[in-house]
C-alpha cells in the first residue's frame, strides 16, 4: 500500500510538473520592459480545440520575424538577445504565448504536436493581414514546433526558419530526461507516457525530424555542445539527414537554449550572415 501511495505522489508530481502549465512565469524582466516601451498589441485567436491563444505584436519593417519560445518559458527568457536585435533592426515581430504559458489558455503542453498547428494560425493571421515575408525563430520546443511546421502546408510567405537546440523525438526526449532524474522516472515514464493517449497525447507521434525534406524553406540550425537536456546530436542528425539548404552552428560548451546568452557577439553575427545571405537582412 505504502509502494502503491508513494507511486501514486511521484506520478502526480511528474505529470504536474512535466506536462501541464508552470506556476511561475518565467520572464526576463528588462527585456519585457523594452517589449512593453514598444507598446505592443496584444492579439487574440481561437486554436482549432477552442484554446484561446495570445501573442503581443510590435510593428515595424515589412520583415516579420515570429518568435517561438521554449517549454516552461517565455518570449523575453528565451531570445533575451534576439529581441532587441530584432528591434533595433526594424523587424516587425509578433511574441506568441505558446499554449498553456503566459496569457494563453490551455494546461495540458503537448510538446510541439498543438503548438505547430498554434503556430499556422498565426502565420495565417499575419498572411491574412497583407504579410508578405516571414522568418520562424524557435528556441527548444518551440524549435521543435518549428519543424513540425514543415510538415503542414506553409505558404511562401515563410521564407526562412532559425532552429534553435530542438529535439527531434517527443518521446525519446521525454525517456533520455527522466533518465535523469534518479531510478524512479525512468521506470514509471514509458507507461505514464502511454495513458497520456487517453487524453488524446501520442507522445511517439511527435517526431519534428518528419519536417525535414518537406519544404525547401532554409534552415539555420544552432546547439551548445553543453547541452545536457536536448543534446546536440538532435541538430547534427538533423542537418546530416535534411537534403535541403541549410546551416549548422555549434556553440561550445553552450547549456540548452544559452548559446545566444553564453555568446551574443557570435550568436547576433551567424544569424545576421544567415539573414543576409537570404536576402532578409535589414540594415540599421
Amino acid at each position: 500500500m505504502r509502494r502503491l501511495l508513494a507511486g501514486a505522489v511521484v506520478l502526480g508530481y511528474f505529470i504536474s510538473k512535466n506536462f501541464t502549465r508552470p506556476i511561475l512565469r518565467l520572464v526576463n524582466y528588462r527585456v519585457d520592459d523594452i517589449i512593453e516601451k514598444k507598446n505592443p498589441k496584444d492579439i487574440w485567436l481561437r486554436a482549432q480545440d477552442g484554446i484561446k491563444l495570445h501573442a503581443r505584436y510590435i510593428p515595424g519593417g515589412e520583415e516579420h520575424v515570429i518568435l517561438l519560445h521554449g517549454y516552461h518559458s517565455s518570449p523575453s527568457r528565451d531570445f533575451s538577445t534576439m529581441i532587441p536585435y530584432y528591434l533595433e533592426k526594424g523587424y516587425s515581430l509578433l511574441l506568441p504565448d505558446v499554449r498553456s504559458h503566459g496569457k494563453s489558455g490551455g494546461n495540458l503542453i503537448t510538446f510541439g504536436a498543438k503548438e505547430s498547428l498554434d503556430a499556422k494560425l498565426w502565420i495565417d493571421f499575419l498572411v491574412g493581414s497583407g504579410v508578405k515575408r516571414m522568418l520562424i525563430h524557435g528556441v527548444s520546443m518551440g524549435a521543435a514546433t518549428t519543424l513540425l511546421l514543415r510538415t503542414l502546408d506553409l505558404p511562401e510567405e515563410v521564407e526562412l526558419m532559425i532552429l534553435d537546440c530542438p529535439y527531434i523525438d517527443a518521446y525519446d526526449q521525454i525517456l533520455d530526461s527522466a533518465g535523469k532524474k534518479g531510478k524512479v522516472m525512468p521506470t514509471i515514464t514509458p507507461p505514464f507516457c502511454s495513458l497520456l493517449g487517453v487524453v488524446g497525447l501520442q507522445l511517439k507521434e511527435i517526431l519534428p525530424y518528419q519536417g525535414l525534406g518537406k519544404i525547401g524553406v532554409p534552415m539555420l540550425m544552432i546547439h551548445g555542445t553543453g547541452d545536457h537536456f536536448v543534446k546536440a546530436r538532435n541538430t547534427v542528425r538533423a542537418y546530416v539527414d535534411s537534403d535541403e539548404e541549410k546551416e549548422i552552428h555549434l556553440f561550445k560548451h553552450a547549456p540548452h537554449a544559452r548559446s545566444m546568452k553564453m555568446y551574443p557577439k557570435e550568436y547576433k553575427e551567424v544569424v545576421e550572415n544567415f539573414l543576409a545571405k537570404h536576402n532578409f537582412l535589414r540594415e540599421d
